[in-house]
C-alpha cells in the first residue's frame, strides 16, 4: 500500500519517540543531577595585563573558562595579531581554563582584516567558535537593502569559516544602528543555514534593553542556535541604561530559569560593563577582581 510522506513522516516520528528516552526522564532514572553550564569571563576589563596574570587570577576566581578579544580596540597598537592568539590560549589553559571564543571586529571576508588567517590560526589553538563584529544600518537610507548587503557578507564568511572548521556567532546589541538589536533581523538571514553554520552569543541584558516585554519572544527565536548566553545587567537613567552589578538591575533569575527550561548547558558568559578605570592600578585591580567575583557568584545563586 502507497503511503504519502506526510503519513511516512507522521509514522516515523511515532517510532522515534516511542523508542527516545527523554534526558530529562534518564537523569531521574539514574538520580544523577542535572546538568549545568561551564561559567565563562569575558576578559576586556584585564586588557592591559599580561595574558599568565589574567589566567591566574581569573582561575583563582572559580571560573571554568575564558572569551577573550582580539579586536583593535583590546589589542596594543603594532601587535602581530596572528603571534598574540596562540600566547593567550596557552596561557589560559596552562590554568586549566577552557578557551572556546576569541571576540572579533569580522563581519566580512577581507584580505586587509586577514580574516582567513585569523579564523585558521584561531581553529589551529583548538577554538569552536569566533564572536563577529557588528553590521550596522544607516538609519538615513532604506532598511531592506542594507540587510542584503548584510546577507552577501553573511553568507561568504559562514562559507569560508564552514571550510576552516570554526563557527561564527552573531550578539544581539541593543542600539539604533545595530542590526540584530531586535533579533529577527539576523534570524532572518540566520535561518538559511544550519545551527552548526552559524549561532548565537545571546546576550541577555541586550534582549531585555530593547524587547522590554517581548524578550521571551526574542530568546525563542534564537534558542535553537544557542553557542554562548552572555549575562551582564542594567538599570534605565534619564531615559538610557546604566550598567550595573550583576546581582541588581533588570535582568535576573528568570533569565536562567528560560535556559533551565531547554536543557540549555553550554558556557554562560559574565560580561562586567559597569567597572570603568585603569587596571594597572592596584586599587581599581582589586576591585575589578571583587567584581568579577560577586557577579560569578551571582550566576551561580541563579542557577541553583
Amino acid at each position: 500500500m502507497n503511503i504519502s510522506r506526510r503519513q511516512f513522516l507522521g509514522q516515523s516520528a511515532l517510532l522515534i519517540s516511542a523508542t527516545t528516552v527523554h534526558p530529562q526522564f534518564m537523569l531521574a532514572q539514574t538520580n544523577q543531577p542535572a546538568p549545568k553550564p561551564s561559567f565563562h569571563l569575558f576578559t576586556k576589563i584585564f586588557v592591559g595585563l599580561p595574558y599568565a596574570e589574567i589566567a591566574q587570577r581569573v582561575a583563582a576566581l572559580g571560573y571554568d573558562g575564558v572569551e577573550v578579544p582580539i579586536r583593535k580596540k583590546e589589542i596594543l597598537e603594532g601587535t602581530n595579531v596572528l603571534e598574540e592568539i596562540p600566547k593567550m590560549v596557552e596561557a589560559y589553559r596552562k590554568e586549566k581554563l577552557e578557551v572556546l571564543t576569541l571576540t572579533t571586529d569580522i563581519t566580512e571576508v577581507s584580505r586587509a582584516s586577514q580574516t582567513e588567517e585569523i579564523l585558521r590560526t584561531a581553529q589551529k589553538c583548538g577554538l569552536k567558535h569566533f564572536r563577529m563584529g557588528w553590521y550596522r544600518y544607516d538609519n538615513t537610507k532604506p532598511i531592506w537593502p542594507q540587510l542584503d548587503s548584510f546577507r552577501s557578507k553573511f553568507h561568504d564568511l559562514i562559507i569560508l569559516a564552514k571550510e576552516i572548521g570554526i563557527q561564527p556567532t552573531y550578539q544581539n546589541h541593543s542600539g539604533a544602528k545595530m542590526a540584530g538589536a531586535g533579533v529577527w533581523d539576523i534570524a532572518m538571514l540566520m535561518k538559511d543555514y544550519p545551527a552548526t553554520d552559524v549561532a548565537w552569543a545571546f546576550d541577555m541584558m541586550h534582549a531585555k534593553v530593547e524587547g522590554g516585554l517581548s524578550w521571551p519572544t526574542e530568546f525563542a527565536l534564537a534558542r535553537d542556535r544557542l553557542a554562548a548566553v552572555q549575562f551582564k545587567n542594567y538599570i534605565w537613567e534619564n531615559n538610557a541604561t546604566r550598567s550595573v552589578p550583576l546581582s541588581s538591575g533588570l535582568v535576573n533569575k528568570d533569565s536562567v530559569d528560560v535556559l533551565k527550561k531547554i536543557g540549555y548547558t553550554g558556557p554562560c558568559l559574565i560580561h562586567n560593563e559597569y567597572m570603568k578605570g585603569d587596571i594597572r592600578q592596584p586599587d581599581f585591580l582589586a576591585n575589578v577582581i571583587k567584581a568579577s567575583k560577586d557577579d560569578l557568584v551571582t550566576l551561580q545563586n541563579w542557577w541553583k
